[in-house]
């Protein structure tokens, strides 16, 4: 049924056809404004257009697309684009005659050659029957996608920033300044990376961005306290992280980079990014490591 409404759109004869026939109304659509596209739900959104034809009647669609801009394919029809909302769907109503009416049956075909659009179907509204048919350009704002979380999560722990006297085993809170601990896990719940950042104090997640060097006995902001390890008492601490077999590759210099990502639903995802991170182990190993983890959910502890 389709394929003959679509073979329609580049026969120049057939598209110049309007009115009522055999009870069908069709509807020879010439002009069309792109309205702003709506977000639904992270990976879709809500295209819409408003058509026009010679006669003044008028077609109103909206399409859950998982793209900004409008794709070559069959939609099917809903009674609203609204969340939940699936891709591939559509809404329309058609204003003909003074009336507005809501399509509840039929599919629309959309093609595109070049630049050109080629919007054609059958559909319905209750026991009305309308051909649409479109041929034309249509311009959509490209927009820019929410980051998805990856599966990784990483907890999070603010504590004090404290030095201890090891001669008199007196231990002094540090003020102006907080330690944010991050433990993250794959999405198995496997231990990934663990490390100690120093920043200001009462931060939110998104707040910490940046650039962090590992040192020792760190206080300042943007630092990350390194790795230690004592192979002959089976002793380890400070930032680490696990090898693909499962070790703890603790490390002791370089610089881990943090950036977040603040959704519109207020959960914020951290991105962690490293290259060339000196560690060793406790089995007396050392070398060389990297760290990438993209769009982990960061989970308050």
């Amino acid at each position: 049924m389709m394929t003959g409404f679509l073979s329609s759109c580049s026969n120049d004869v057939i598209d110049d056809l309007s009115g009522k026939y055999d009870n069908i109304d069709r509807l020879n659509l010439t002009t069309a404004t792109v309205a702003p596209t709506g977000k639904l739900k992270k990976g879709i959104k809500c295209l819409n257009v408003d058509f026009t034809d010679a006669q003044g009647n008028k077609v109103n669609l909206a399409v859950a697309s998982s793209e900004w801009v409008l794709g070559k394919g069959e939609y099917t029809p809903v009674a609203e684009i609204a969340n939940p909302a699936s891709a591939g769907t559509y809404a329309a109503t058609i204003t003909s005659g003074g009336a507005s009416k809501k399509v509840d049956a039929g599919n629309i075909q959309v093609n595109i050659l070049g630049d050109t659009y080629y919007i054609s179907g059958l559909v319905r509204s209750g026991s009305d029957s309308f051909v649409i048919n479109y041929k034309g350009a249509l311009s959509f704002v490209i927009g820019v996608d929410e980051p998805e979380a990856s599966g990784y999560t990483a907890s999070l722990a603010v504590s004090p920033v404290t030095i201890t006297d090891y001669t008199t085993w007196q231990t002094t809170v540090i003020p102006g300044v907080q330690k944010y601990t991050f433990s993250i896990t794959d999405p198995d719940g496997k231990d990934v990376a663990f490390f100690d950042a120093i920043n200001a104090e009462n931060l939110e997640p998104e707040a910490l961005g940046g650039t962090y060097t590992i040192a020792g006995n760190v206080t300042e902001p943007f630092q990350i306290d390194n790795g230690w390890m004592v192979p002959d008492y089976g002793m380890a601490g400070g930032a680490y992280i696990t090898s693909p077999t499962g070790e703890k590759q603790y490390i002791t210099a370089g610089q881990i980079t943090l950036s977040f990502n603040k959704l519109e639903d207020g959960s914020v995802l951290a991105s962690f990014s490293a290259q060339g991170l000196s560690f060793g182990t406790l089995t007396g190993s050392n070398g060389i490591v990297d760290l990438n983890v993209k769009f982990a959910s960061v989970a308050r502890k």
